[in-house]
């Protein structure tokens, strides 16, 4: 299966796209650190359309889950519940048939539920996790996978 670049932008793909990113803890000491200490506001997309935003989110836990769920095949439902999160399934990717997926939150009460391709959720992924990777990397000096 082939990933785009973390560098292709196309209102046609799913994204996890971040903003205002920033590290909330005084130092890096170890991996939970990392897992929460990582905020960004993130707005999730498919073909231009805003499915749901979130500010403050803790994108590298989410990366570490979505990256595992890619691990091991990405076959099954994913739903994503933060260690810091009273909510269940923050973020959830629902399959419908085995090419037709459901994204949707529980973090906000008028977000719906959007279908989309297997390859547009799985590409959209791929792209998510990358970007988070670089932005660690660049900004806290640590690989991510190597840390956690």
């Amino acid at each position: 299966m082939a990933v785009l670049s973390p560098h292709i932008r196309s209102n046609k793909m799913f994204r996890i796209d971040f903003s205002d990113t920033h590290f909330e803890r005084s130092e890096l000491t170890d991996r939970f650190d990392l897992l929460l200490g990582v905020v960004a506001d993130i707005s999730v997309t498919n073909e231009g359309a805003v499915l749901f935003s979130e500010p403050m989110f803790p994108i590298v836990e989410l990366r570490q889950a979505i990256k595992s769920w890619l691990d091991r095949g990405a076959e099954g439902s994913f739903e994503f519940e933060s260690l810091e999160a009273d909510d269940a399934a923050l973020v959830w990717f629902r399959k419908q048939t085995p090419r037709r997926w459901r994204v949707g939150t529980s973090l906000q009460s008028n977000s719906s539920q959007h279908d989309l391709s297997r390859s547009n959720l799985i590409n959209g992924c791929h792209v998510f996790v990358a970007e988070v990777d670089h932005w660690v990397k660049v900004h806290l000096g640590v690989d991510v996978d190597d840390l956690l």
